[in-house]
């Protein structure tokens, strides 16, 4: 059996392109998203979706159960706050390596941007 891939970010630029290339690598490929109308760039039929929220624990416990891979490409680009972005980029970050951790999945990557940094007076 092809070893399944979770993606989460997969709506974005980065995790449409990570997706469809884990498609073209021989994985199956699951994908963690909030809003399954946002993904523009790949055909849906060929991924398992999962619809949640990467905030929230029982969708990162779900996204992660009988995972293989997790590449974690979710991440808030804009916010009104430092605390927004706290907890999307760095405590939901944490609680899915976590998460991933307990599961026993064999390889956690995480993919970044500037952006996750917060908002600059700049």
């Amino acid at each position: 059996m092809k070893p399944l891939a979770l993606v989460t970010g997969a709506s974005g630029f980065v995790g449409s392109h990570v997706a469809e290339r884990l498609l073209g690598s021989d994985f199956r490929v699951r994908l963690l998203v909030r809003d399954p109308r946002r993904l523009k760039w790949l055909q849906r039929e060929q991924f398992e979706l999962l619809v949640g929220d990467i905030t929230g624990p029982e969708s990162i416990d779900s996204a992660v159960d009988s995972t293989d891979v997790v590449i974690h490409c979710a991440g808030l680009t804009k916010g009104l706050n430092e605390s927004d972005y706290m907890r999307t980029n760095a405590d939901a970050t944490a609680m899915l390596a976590r998460a991933s951790e307990s599961a026993e999945v064999r390889r956690f990557v995480y993919c970044s941007s500037l952006a996750c940094c917060g908002p600059s007076a700049s």
